[in-house]
């Protein structure tokens, strides 16, 4: 169900393009979602809707946070682009589109993307599910260290986790994606799978 202020957002956003009509809806979509979450009012800000906590991690593109989210009241994971790239248009136009991308991909093995937006900085961002438990490159880095997470101590946990990943590999490029950065920190092994 829509709340009144979405309706009236989307609204001014249907009547602002002026080459849309009621059934016209496709000329919404040759603008970039970067270009028109960029257009927002900023008081929808991740400020106003995401308690920020610790960072999670850092990768080549950004930054991974660990996030409350007032509005639906439960912790999420919180991408952001990194700060030396927020106005360059084709970092932003990549980030947008892997999101998107994810957020297309139903799939046990693939983190769902619940949301995405800019902050007041101009700064893109977008929410997925937090897993508690650790990446794979860090279970494996205390097993050589002779501390073995229960989550690997079996042959068959590692058979396990290495034919998950196979399935949601395959999954996504059923549908045309690939990867392109698997790697065991990139792979994470929750509580409960």
């Amino acid at each position: 169900m829509m709340r009144a202020a979405d309706e009236q957002k989307l609204s001014r956003t249907v009547s602002d393009e002026s080459t849309a009509t009621a059934l016209d809806l496709p000329s919404l979509a040759r603008r970039t979602m970067a270009e028109r979450i960029a257009d927002r009012p900023k008081d929808h800000a991740h400020g106003a809707r995401y308690e920020i906590g610790k960072l999670l991690g850092s990768g080549g593109t950004g930054q991974v946070y660990a996030v409350r989210d007032r509005d639906c009241a439960r912790d999420v994971a919180l991408k952001v682009l990194h700060r030396s790239a927020p106005r360059d248009s084709q970092r932003r136009e990549r980030f947008v589109l892997e999101a998107q991308v994810t957020a297309q991909l139903e799939h046990p093995g693939i983190l769902p993307v619940y949301d995405i937006d800019v902050a007041e900085d101009g700064n893109v961002y977008f929410t997925m599910r937090k897993i508690d438990g650790m990446s794979l490159g860090e279970c494996i880095r205390l097993a050589q260290a002779g501390a073995t997470p229960a989550a690997i101590a079996l042959v068959n946990d590692r058979v396990g986790i290495v034919l998950r990943v196979c399935e949601a590999v395959a999954f996504a490029h059923h549908r045309g994606v690939i990867h392109q950065d698997i790697k065991p920190d990139n792979i994470m092994l929750g509580a409960f799978g």
